[in-house]
């Protein structure tokens, strides 16, 4: 089956990767995982392009033994479209796992925390083995899906792709990669991939998303979140300005602009008004006489 889901050169539908993705550090064992059938979704119940929403749905899904309704995911997806989902076009997938995040936060006393992670790094493999779902981004075509539409993803190279897509990949059984996409129903809506072949298929972006249990993952990076008794007030007022707040952790650079950009919008004040931008000596001199204007 062909499924034609993007209309231009960038295919709608990739990763979007931000400078604010935070990396692993350790990855603690998932309280929950993927079940075929179970925990599978039909995107075309809700939208053709929502791609990006159901596979890091999936993922929460698989990680929080939690099945989304039908309201459930319209209400996610008609969040995504004011948010920026093109719903004839798609989205990135980096936007997509915010907004799910963000909107599972809001409702649920077990937080998720998520991470970007390289498809072919040591950390993803460990995943993998535990046994945790990673929203990864590829680009397909005719040849791709009828190399796939027998369960199982032989080649590595497809040639020139037509369109791009989200899907959510897990470990089968220490052997091979079993793919969940968003098609309930058909023959194959899960397809594996040899072990052996996920480094050489070409089609595939170098990055994907895994949601982790906060509670859990802090247990296991606890050498992070020891709070000083001189920093409780300003962590328990401002903590929240950081999405993945671990008090002990060195602090990176782009951390500071995203805080510095939250904490002005709280204020009221364009500290930083894109805090993704190249940060030049001007840049910041900026800030820092914004924020002098601002405490005369």
């Amino acid at each position: 089956m062909e499924i034609e889901l993007h209309k231009d050169a960038d295919f709608g539908s990739g990763v979007g990767d931000k400078p604010t993705d935070y990396k692993l550090e350790k990855i603690p064992k998932p309280l929950f995982k993927f079940v075929k059938g179970d925990n599978e979704y039909n995107q075309n119940k809700v939208n053709a392009y929502s791609c990006t929403i159901f596979g890091a749905m999936g993922c929460v899904t698989d990680q929080a033994g939690y099945k989304f309704d039908l309201k459930e995911q319209t209400d996610i997806f008609n969040k995504a479209v004011k948010a920026g989902l093109d719903p004839e076009y798609g989205w990135y997938l980096s936007s997509a796992v915010d907004l799910v995040r963000g909107w599972w936060n809001e409702r649920q006393s077990k937080k998720l925390l998520t991470f970007r992670v390289d498809r072919l790094s040591p950390e993803f493999w460990e995943l993998m083995e535990k046994g945790y779902s990673v929203a990864v981004a590829f680009r397909g075509n005719s040849t791709y899906n009828k190399d796939k539409n027998d369960g199982t993803l032989d080649g590595t190279n497809f040639g020139r792709t037509s369109y791009g897509h989200i899907v959510r990949v897990c470990m089968l059984e220490g052997e091979l990669y079993i793919v969940v996409d968003n098609y309930k129903g058909i023959t194959h809506n899960t397809y594996q991939i040899p072990v052996e072949n996920w480094a050489e298929l070409d089609n595939f972006y170098d990055y994907g998303y895994v949601f982790i249990t906060e509670d859990e993952y802090r247990k296991v990076n606890k050498e992070y979140n020891q709070i000083s008794s001189w920093g409780e007030e300003a962590i328990k007022e401002l903590g929240h300005l950081f999405d993945d707040l671990q008090p002990q952790k060195p602090l990176e650079f782009n951390q500071v602009f995203w805080s510095l950009h939250k904490f002005g919008k709280e204020l009221g004040i364009d500290l930083i008004e894109n805090p993704e931008g190249e940060w030049t000596q001007e840049r910041w001199l900026v800030v820092l006489n914004r924020i002098k204007n601002l405490i005369k």
